[in-house]
């Protein structure tokens, strides 16, 4: 397991950040069980698709070292500070995010931070909720990604403060007055890795 943060560190530098190196372990202890379980003759492909989640992984450090990410992420700090409640919603994939985000972001802030999925929230009282995150990148199911935008377009009208997470190609809520923040897809099973990567200076 130690070889693939190992091989991470060789690319992008130390990791220092406790809860980073962590998931890394916990993703490094995973493709070790998968490997136990391949063929001989699949040896090939595993080592392609570990190469992948490298390479994405290494991009996202990358990314969140950019000058309009950081901005961004102050920005949102700022909106959390002086706000009274938070809540991170997020489905599929992104629930777990939501739910670690939220724990994270108690720490740090010293304030509710609640977690939700997209589709429960819709059943309550959105004036509640002034801060709503809206994790929705990373997922490419035109039929879910219908159903985030209408109800991120009606917590707005409740007088929330949507702010959306979503990917680089998703140019839906350029044209609105809602706060966006665009990130670069990966694969689906390192997607609260690179939430925690993105938002380290948010969380930390």
């Amino acid at each position: 397991a130690q070889k693939f943060v190992l091989r991470m560190e060789r690319k992008i530098g130390k990791i220092e950040n406790e809860h980073i190196r962590t998931l890394l372990y916990a993703l490094s202890v995973c493709l070790t069980i998968i490997r136990c379980f391949h063929k001989q003759s699949d040896v090939s492909r595993l080592n392609n698709y570990i190469g992948m989640l490298v390479e994405q992984i290494a991009f996202v450090i990358e990314y969140s070292e950019t000058k309009e990410h950081q901005m961004r992420v102050v920005e949102i700090s700022n909106m959390i500070r002086s706000a009274k409640n938070i809540k991170f919603l997020g489905s599929g994939e992104n629930y777990d995010a939501a739910i670690y985000l939220s724990i994270l972001s108690i720490k740090k802030f010293g304030k509710p931070c609640a977690s939700d999925v997209l589709e429960n929230h819709k059943h309550i009282d959105m004036s509640a909720e002034p801060i709503i995150i809206n994790l929705i990148s990373n997922i490419l199911d035109d039929s879910y990604q219908n159903d985030a935008y209408s109800e991120i377009e009606k917590a707005h009208s409740h007088n929330n403060t949507p702010i959306i997470i979503t990917n680089s190609f998703d140019y839906r809520f350029d044209k609105t007055d809602m706060d966006v923040i665009k990130i670069p897809c990966v694969a689906r099973e390192i997607s609260l890795l690179t939430y925690i990567i993105l938002f380290k200076k948010l969380l930390f």
